[in-house]
């Protein structure tokens, strides 16, 4: 029987089934099937099944049972001698759902000598000769040829060949994969076993693997991992990266860590969410909605996060009233000057002018003060007109040493 074939029909029998009463006799009886005689990998099996279940309530049914084949094609291909009772078992799954199993499948028989003969509706004979099942030797391997090996298998065979070494063993050549294919596979994986080999591996790779998964399945591992080694870990990473991991958490989770990074005094995560709700309260221009991000640091944060909630909220107030300040000293020399009508400070022309002197020496990087004296105008206000600049994109600031510089714009 064509392993393609039969792994097509035996994916859409096991989706059919999943919804059933009889999905947990139809997983045990498979995981079984495929890890003869080994308990352990008869569980990883078997959570890697309930995995493609569970994707079933997020993901089509199509997509399932296409991933499903792929894991199906993977294991017949590692050993074709399980094709025949892979067959048989599809066959009572189909008995215990009340599914009628198609021609070539009632048809499909053993004949003497390991040759597979199948007869359908229209009598239509195909032999193919059983090949031996080839297995990797990987305890004869050093850890570097072992993870170049791991390289050059498709991916599903990679995933199962991991899952079937001993953790500290996969750890150890994964950790010489490309970082990229490594964090792939992880992807994969099922998320406890995929935990545990990170545990195992170097605290600085772990972090950079981490940061190249997608924030949904990263966050998923780290649900597996101690609240202080994630903490650990996303104080290693780039901080924009780590806080969109951060965010992609669960609140029950978000709690655990904020409580880690109290008793661990790690304040860099905490530092760039601040920074980061301070950058959008300035972009939506009013009090109101800074305060609303600091309701919400102060509703995920608890106790932990209200003494930053407070700060990020004096600091948009601070600038509020500067920026009032400003105004109101506009008026006062307006009336000592003897006009009739108060005027307003014109922000444009400051606006302009500060422009003005960064275009002036293209090649220095001002800090907001110097751009301040140069302008003569308050340090605050001259942050505001800088960001105003920065976000219309007529210059460039270097966000970690808070520099400015007038924007080169390229011709085509």
């Amino acid at each position: 029987m064509d392993l393609t074939w039969l792994a097509d029909a035996g994916a859409s029998t096991i989706v059919s089934a999943m919804a059933t009463p009889a999905w947990e006799w139809t997983r045990s009886r498979l995981a079984r099937l495929f890890a003869p005689q080994d308990p352990g990998r008869e569980e990883v099996v078997g959570l890697r099944l309930s995995g493609f279940a569970a994707e079933l309530a997020t993901t089509s049914e199509r997509d399932v049972q296409n991933r499903l084949r792929g894991f199906l094609e993977a294991r017949l291909s590692d050993d074709p001698n399980l094709m025949n009772d892979f067959a048989v078992v599809v066959k009572e799954i189909c008995i215990k759902i009340d599914l009628q199993p198609s021609v070539e499948l009632i048809s499909h028989v053993n004949a003497p000598g390991s040759i597979v003969v199948m007869a359908g509706q229209n009598a239509d004979v195909r032999v193919g000769q059983s090949f031996p099942e080839v297995r990797i030797t990987w305890a004869a391997m050093t850890t570097q040829e072992a993870a170049r090996k791991l390289e050059t298998l498709d991916h599903p065979s990679a995933v199962m060949e991991l899952t079937g070494m001993d953790p500290a063993a996969a750890a150890r050549r994964l950790a010489h994969v490309d970082k990229t294919r490594a964090a792939d596979l992880l992807s994969h994986m099922d998320e406890p076993l995929a935990a545990d080999l990170l545990k195992q591996i170097s605290a600085p790779h772990t972090a950079e693997l981490l940061a190249l998964m997608e924030p949904p399945q990263g966050a998923a591992i780290l649900e597996h991992m101690d609240p202080d080694w994630v903490v650990a870990r996303l104080s290693e990473m780039e901080p924009d990266r780590a806080l969109v991991l951060f965010s992609a958490l669960g609140s029950k989770r978000v709690d655990d860590l904020l409580a880690a990074m109290q008793r661990q005094q790690a304040v860099r995560l905490l530092g760039s969410v601040g920074q980061v709700l301070v950058h959008q309260a300035r972009l939506r221009t009013t009090v109101d909605m800074a305060e609303q991000e600091a309701k919400q640091i102060v509703a995920q944060a608890k106790e932990q996060a209200e003494a930053q909630a407070k700060v990020i909220l004096s600091k948009a107030q601070r600038e509020a009233d500067e920026l009032k300040a400003t105004a109101e000293r506009g008026r006062a020399e307006a009336r000592s000057n003897g006009n009739a009508e108060p005027v307003n400070v014109d922000q444009q022309a400051l606006q302009e002018k500060i422009y003005e002197i960064l275009a002036a020496e293209p090649d220095k990087l001002f800090s907001a003060r110097a751009v301040a004296s140069k302008a003569g105008v308050p340090l605050t206000l001259a942050k505001s007109l800088l960001t105003r600049l920065d976000n219309a994109d007529r210059i460039a600031h270097n966000h970690r040493a808070h520099l400015y510089s007038v924007k080169r714009h390229t011709s085509g």
